[in-house]
């Protein structure tokens, strides 16, 4: 008979904590579809590990077919591999597909001789005839989205819209792999918006995969030894009555065997209603995460790239949802969507974070292959980057120093909003001092430091510099925000030599006790003339702080015996 063909599938994640999930559903549909016997291995790399290393374990796979999933992350690092598994292995047969590949196949294949094929759209069916094709000998005309060369000439074959559920990825080879790390998973494919800057809705419309399939896969994976479960479901909520069954399903799950788990999902805020919410006040804390991509506050610009989205319904669901306190909320913007300009930007920044989610991704627009933004040049006249990751320089609505400026603005959101160590010093000068945030990140944005104590010490100093914050009031918060997130020690800026501190201690280990292992800091708030402290054990699941707590300084030393 023939010998069987050996078959790897390769990615390089962008950092080792990902999984990668493509390459375990094209492997499940070569299992499934092929005619042919196949070995198949999957090869999981990182865009930051030495490319030797994955080098040696694809030839160490015996592979003749090698299939790479590429994205705008790894698509430089993918191609370089290819190159140098050819040089080593003439008779490799090189197959891409994902989105950086699919969509912009025919350029990819004639600059980069050493790729074979390119597979546009869904890859489990096209992959597994492609595999047959190869095996048998066989013309690869009839395999829908391929493109490949024939003679001089690049055949690109019509891509397939597909109704199937697609086999399952997940294998004992695929928990084995998987080690703990970030697990994905997909109920559904396709989009029920049509995004101009995305490729999620090119597939027109949603396909729900089978209910009972996602309820007995999200269980699978939360016994999987992986903390967190990404859905990769680009809106996961677009089928309302279907969400609320499977939020509702792993709540009663939950209930039962306390899972050790967190489920990450991407939801369209405005598409909760009354009834989702009430259930969602039921989950444990820290069972669910939410993002929700809300890209803009501006109208106008969410229609011109013809995302549909209720405003006012979506600022009213993101209050109810905070104000719940047991989901960890993360919501995106997007700078550079067409007609909106730094005014506009700057309000959409402000009204996010006066929502007081637990993140605000200030992302940057991007034109993406396949993308109808980017395919209809003319409606969206634009400067972007020639290279991976397409980020837009110049639009007609921001100059190139303002959006330069804008992901300077974006990294002090990150590191002073997201990064949660100084959430109470944030609301401290909103609420307190009367600043809007764009004013504080813009005053932070070239503001930063080595460690977190170099951070801290030259954020204290630059809010200290700004009207209406006073200082001694600013150094009591920010000390609660290093206490509450289990920061050990103070940077010299908050630390205040007193020596009542001794007395304090020993009065709080007399009044309130001790447990052996557990540490706590203990510090005097003056401008309140109490004392804080914080017993490190048991953070909460959704904010990741320690409790705070506080007495009166007077009480505490006018106790019995003083």
């Amino acid at each position: 008979g023939r010998l069987m063909q050996v078959l790897a599938f390769c990615v390089l994640n962008s950092q080792y904590i990902h999984s990668a999930l493509a390459p375990w559903c094209l492997r499940a549909g070569v299992l499934a579809y092929a005619k042919a016997p196949f070995e198949i291995s999957v090869v999981e790399g990182t865009i930051n590990e030495p490319s030797e290393h994955v080098l040696s374990r694809v030839l160490q796979s015996g592979a003749r077919i090698i299939g790479f999933s590429c994205y705008i992350w790894n698509i430089r690092q993918t191609l370089r591999l290819a190159e140098r598994i050819k040089a080593q292995k003439p008779d490799a047969v090189i197959v891409l597909g994902g989105p950086e590949a699919g969509y912009n196949a025919c350029n990819l294949l004639s600059r980069h001789p050493a790729v074979d094929f390119i597979i546009t759209g869904e890859g489990e069916r096209p992959m597994a005839q492609l595999c047959d094709a190869l095996s048998m000998q066989e013309e690869f005309s009839g395999i829908p989205g391929l493109t490949f060369r024939a003679g001089r000439a690049i055949v690109c074959n019509l891509s397939r819209k597909y109704t199937d559920d697609p086999p399952t990825p997940y294998c004992a080879e695929y928990f084995a792999a998987l080690s703990g790390r970030m697990a994905y998973l997909e109920t559904s494919r396709g989009c029920p918006f049509s995004c101009a800057f995305c490729l999620s809705g090119r597939l027109g419309g949603v396909r729900f995969f089978d209910e009972e399939r996602a309820e007995k896969e999200l269980m699978l994976l939360a016994h999987s030894g992986a903390r967190t479960i990404k859905l990769v479901d680009r809106t996961f909520n677009a089928n309302p009555a279907r969400a609320y069954r499977l939020f509702c399903f792993l709540i009663e799950q939950d209930r039962r065997e306390q899972l050790p788990v967190c489920f990450h999902f991407e939801l369209a805020g405005d598409l909760l209603d009354d009834a989702a919410l009430a259930l969602l006040k039921t989950a444990r804390p820290g069972l669910f995460r939410f993002e929700i991509g809300l890209q803009s506050f501006f109208a106008p610009a969410l229609e011109s790239v013809h995302r549909k989205t209720n405003i006012p319904r979506l600022k009213r669901n993101i209050v109810r949802l905070m104000a719940m306190g047991n989901i960890h909320l993360h919501i995106d913007l997007i700078a550079g969507l067409p007609g909106e300009t730094l005014h506009e930007l700057k309000n959409s920044i402000n009204l996010a974070c006066l929502l007081f989610p637990h993140e605000v991704q200030l992302g940057f627009l991007k034109l993406l292959h396949g993308a109808p933004m980017r395919e209809n040049r003319g409606d969206y006249p634009c400067v972007y980057e020639n290279d991976p990751p397409y980020t837009v320089l110049q639009t007609p609505w921001l100059s190139t120093g303002e959006l330069a400026r804008m992901h300077r603005i974006a990294r002090a959101v990150d590191r002073f909003y997201n990064s949660g160590y100084f959430r109470r010093t944030f609301l401290f000068l909103v609420c307190a001092c009367n600043y809007i945030p764009y004013e504080l990140f813009d005053c932070l944005a070239d503001i930063g430091g080595k460690t977190l104590d170099d951070y801290t010490e030259n954020v204290y100093f630059a809010l200290c510099s700004l009207k209406r914050v006073p200082p001694r009031a600013l150094r009591d918060v920010m000390v609660e925000d290093r206490f509450a997130k289990g920061v050990s020690g103070l940077p010299a800026c908050l630390r205040v030599e007193d020596r009542v501190l001794k007395q304090v201690r020993t009065r709080l280990a007399a009044r309130f006790g001790t447990r052996p292992g557990v540490k706590r800091s203990v510090a005097i708030q003056y401008t309140r003339g109490c004392v804080l402290w914080c017993d490190r054990e048991r953070k909460d699941p959704v904010r990741g702080e320690y409790a705070l707590h506080r007495i009166g300084l007077p009480e505490l030393l006018d106790t019995e015996g003083s």
